[in-house]
């Protein structure tokens, strides 16, 4: 039996001459793959990474969906104008593809990456918003134990905060490996973190260093 299911494409990989399988981060099911014939889209365009579209699948081989008809929603074309903002996107795509599970539904996650990509076109820094979407992925996962206390002592960390799987320690009681952050490192990260108004997100400035910093966080957390 067939049924819809609205996602975006994160990876597309070519099978045989001119079949593929898609990757899709559903609003309903999660990371779902599905097996998309080549006379079962209406165009390349509409099977590519960022497009947003519903999807009318029934069940195939083991996990693997079968593709019957693709209606588009949004491919997200201004996006696709800068390279900044090209490169947040797909560093949000692979965030998604990095942590999440195949078939365990995460709607608010779903609704909260749409409005990251409709916002990222106007953001004088995209790359801002990609940090961002890290650290709000953590806290989804419930995995985002940050505060401005050492997690042992809680002694306030008034200078230095090191960062270990998702807590905060002071300096004496450092967990390794750790993520060393200044004050007001943590405190950006903390605003990244918690802040809901993604139109102050995108105007906050991030830095390269605590840009990286932000995805050690992250991947040390989803690896734990």
């Amino acid at each position: 039996m067939s049924f819809i299911v609205e996602g975006l494409i994160i990876k597309t990989t070519p099978y045989r001459e001119s079949d593929h399988i898609l990757t899709i981060f559903t609003k309903e099911q999660g990371l779902i793959s599905l097996f998309c014939k080549k006379n079962n889209r209406p165009n390349v365009s509409f099977i590519s990474p960022l497009v947003q579209a519903e999807f009318v699948i029934r069940q195939g081989k083991g996990e693997l969906y079968l593709c019957e008809e693709i209606s588009l929603i949004d491919s997200f074309l201004k996006i696709r104008e800068k390279i900044e903002s090209f490169e947040a996107a797909f560093q949000i795509l692979r965030l998604i593809l990095d942590s999440q599970l195949p078939h365990k539904p995460a709607p608010q996650l779903y609704t909260l990456l749409i409005r990251y990509f409709q916002e990222i076109p106007q953001s004088s820094h995209p790359h801002t918003l990609s940090a961002s979407f890290a650290v709000k992925i953590l806290r989804h996962e419930g995995l985002f134990g940050l505060n401005a206390f050492c997690a042992t002592c809680q002694a306030p960390l008034e200078k230095i905060c090191c960062v270990n799987q998702g807590e905060s320690f002071c300096q004496e009681h450092e967990a390794k490996p750790s993520v060393i952050m200044q004050k007001e490192e943590l405190e950006s990260v903390l605003f990244l973190a918690f802040g809901r108004n993604l139109q102050a997100l995108s105007l906050y400035p991030t830095s390269p260093s605590l840009y990286q910093k932000t995805l050690e966080l992250f991947y040390q957390s989803i690896r734990h």
